[in-house]
């Protein structure tokens, strides 16, 4: 094949090494807001620090390396992809690895009762894919006739033009939106399932949610329903006299989202350096 008649490359190697340190960056963000969201901090107060994007790499690394090597498994096991069958099936392997990736971080969280739905939809997908060419090309008799014919008709549709002509921005913007998700509920685990928090001297005291460079989330908690408030406060670490902190394993810990609804309201916490620490509207303690 000629140079001229080679296919036109959108992705190049250049391009690719540019892109590292924004999608990393946009990995990370997406995970610290996967965890702000269970605690409902406002996303204007996530900063991406070197510690963040650590956090959010090692949390996805493992289950990463997994699904790399069952889709190595997978690819040697699955029927000719220059098959319609086989084309079929590749199709939702992506969606089958982000599945069982959101499976591996919702189990055991309250993120769970969403997978009876999951199944749900996978139900849906399995018969779209498999069941429902039989209905729309009984003019073909064999089964992979059906499957060619019922891919020729989708590919016929604007999607599937725009998939075939950008083809690799299309599995791109694909594969990169699983990544995403996944990632997104990655975040959220990680919240779900941290057991050991600072704690606070405050009265009453209050947990260290998250920590962006000198600043840290802090809100009160109930003990008892492991319920966290959204009376945040934020502490400035680099004060010479900053508030003390003991490590203290009171998780599984959740927020308002998840919370039980007959928890009665916990009093805001008073700590030491608090932004502000003074003005107009500060509440008088004078009895």
């Amino acid at each position: 094949m000629s140079e001229a008649t080679k296919k036109p490359s959108y992705i190049s190697e250049a391009l690719l090494i540019a892109a590292i340190p924004p999608i990393a960056y946009l990995f990370a963000f997406v995970f610290e807001a996967g965890y702000a969201y269970v605690f409902s901090i406002p996303l204007e107060l996530i900063s991406i620090t070197l510690t963040s994007a650590f956090l959010a790499g090692s949390s996805i690394l493992v289950i990463g390396l997994f699904l790399l090597m069952l889709l190595d498994l997978i690819s040697m096991i699955l029927p000719d992809t220059s098959s319609p069958i086989g084309r079929a099936i590749g199709t939702l392997v992506p969606l089958f690895l982000a599945t069982l990736a959101y499976v591996f971080y919702t189990l055991g969280t309250p993120l769970s009762s969403s997978l009876p739905t999951i199944a749900v939809a996978w139900l849906v997908i399995l018969f779209l894919q498999f069941a429902f060419p039989l209905i729309t090309q009984r003019s073909k008799t064999r089964y992979p006739e059906k499957q060619a014919a019922q891919a020729k008709f989708e590919a016929s549709g604007i999607l599937g033009g725009l998939a075939r002509r950008f083809r690799q921005p299309y599995l791109l913007a694909y594969y990169l939106g699983l990544a995403l998700y996944v990632t997104f509920y990655a975040g959220q685990s990680n919240a779900f399932r941290q057991h050991d928090f600072l704690v606070a001297h405050t009265s009453p005291e209050c947990i260290v949610l998250r920590i962006y460079g000198d600043r840290a989330i802090c809100a009160p908690f109930d003990a008892a329903t492991h319920r966290v408030y959204t009376e945040f406060v934020l502490m400035r670490l680099a004060e010479t006299n900053a508030q003390e902190f003991t490590v203290k394993s009171i998780g599984p810990v959740t927020g308002p989202r998840y919370a039980v609804p007959t928890a009665t309201p916990f009093p805001t916490a008073t700590p030491t350096i608090i932004f502000p620490t003074s003005g107009p509207n500060t509440p008088s303690t004078s009895p």
